[in-house]
């Protein structure tokens, strides 16, 4: 199927090990410079925390001394939801995939 054909909900696309790479190469300034990989996370409170194609705010984890910013983006085609969150300051992400439609409600649930 075409991909392209999902618009938004189908910009992030592609197997979890291509997606964790492409992440990395994002995180370590292989695709964007520091200064831009900061303005395209750049997030308000009073704008819903919407960054440029991914959502950014920061989050208390445990084991981290203090908030920890982080990025995620989302991707949904059909059954299949996937999202990406990437702590840039830890240079580490994790990515989900999911054909259960109730794990974007665990994914938006505060524990």
């Amino acid at each position: 199927f075409d991909v392209a054909a999902y618009g938004a909900a189908g910009a992030l696309a592609g197997r979890p090990s291509e997606i964790l790479k492409f992440n990395a190469a994002l995180m370590d300034g292989r695709l964007l410079s520091a200064q831009s990989l900061a303005a395209m996370t750049a997030s308000s409170a009073d704008e819903g925390y919407v960054a440029l194609g991914a959502w950014s705010f920061d989050a208390a984890l445990e084991g981290c001394a203090r908030s920890v910013r982080l990025v995620e983006r989302r991707g949904d085609i059909d059954a299949v939801e996937m999202r990406a969150i990437l702590a840039p300051a830890l240079n580490r992400s994790l990515v989900i995939f999911s054909n259960d439609e109730l794990a974007s409600k665990a994914f938006c649930t505060p524990i």
